[in-house]
């Protein structure tokens, strides 16, 4: 007896094909950015320092000094005096606002006689010429020569006589000399620098570091992806079907 059959069989075949994908990619930019940048800067401003300093000025303080003086009342002054008469020399003293006043001096009869010699104040001539009686200052009877002084009392006229009346005969010819002395009071200045401290201002620029903040722009390279399009070569596999028909004679029971 004739059998027949039939076998069927798969078979993977592989093949490649081309595929298009997206793929990642990375890539390089360079960016803008801005960003707070610490600094260090120089600020100076001007500004009022007070100063002590010595305000000094002259100041003139008065003092008072004690300082001699001098009048010359006769400097060889010489007179004629006629026989029974006298002869006077008048001289104004003020003694006000001055010390330790005196009057001395001297005189000589150049002729080689004598001759009486007297001082008197105002009052006191005036009773002498009036023939009453008189206090003198100063009284040398019949002197060829003599040194005087004495110290006047108060401001006032003095009279200086030379009396000849008690000569008859004989004029005489007397010389004189005489100094008031005195010492008075004076008011001097003397400088000096009155000085005080005083607080004055100046001005006065002055400076320091201060840290300040800018805004400063930067560049970065900064990493970027992109999607790009490729194509790449894969392998796929498609299952084959073979089959074939066989024939089997099979032996008769």
């Amino acid at each position: 007896m004739t059998v027949v059959y039939g076998i069927s069989i798969s078979v993977k075949t592989p093949y490649n094909v081309k595929e298009k994908y997206s793929e990642k990619e990375p890539y390089d930019v360079q960016e803008s950015y801005k960003e707070q940048e610490p600094y260090m800067t120089t600020e100076c401003s001007s500004v009022q320092v007070p100063y002590t300093e010595q305000d000094c000025k002259t100041v003139s303080n008065p003092y008072e000094v004690t300082l001699p003086g001098n009048v010359v009342l006769f400097d060889k002054s010489t007179t004629s005096v006629q026989a029974g008469s006298y002869q006077v020399y008048l001289r104004y003293v003020d003694v006000s606002g001055k010390t330790q006043n005196y009057i001395s001096g001297s005189f000589t009869e150049t002729a080689g006689f004598d001759i009486s010699f007297y001082v008197m104040d105002q009052q006191n001539y005036n009773s002498f010429k009036n023939g009453q009686s008189y206090t003198t200052y100063v009284v040398e009877n019949r002197r060829e020569s003599a040194n005087f002084n004495f110290i006047p009392p108060k401001t006032d006229y003095y009279y200086f006589v030379f009396d000849n009346r008690y000569s008859s005969f004989t004029n005489k010819l007397p010389q004189i000399s005489a100094t008031w002395g005195y010492h008075y009071k004076q008011t001097q200045y003397q400088n000096s620098q009155d000085c005080v401290a005083v607080t004055r201002y100046r001005a006065e620029t002055q400076c320091k570091e201060v840290q300040k903040i800018r805004t400063v722009d930067k560049q970065r390279t900064v990493t970027k992806y992109r999607d790009v399009e490729k194509e790449r070569v894969i392998t796929k596999y498609e299952t084959l079907y073979d089959s074939w028909t066989g024939v089997h004679e099979a032996e008769k029971v």
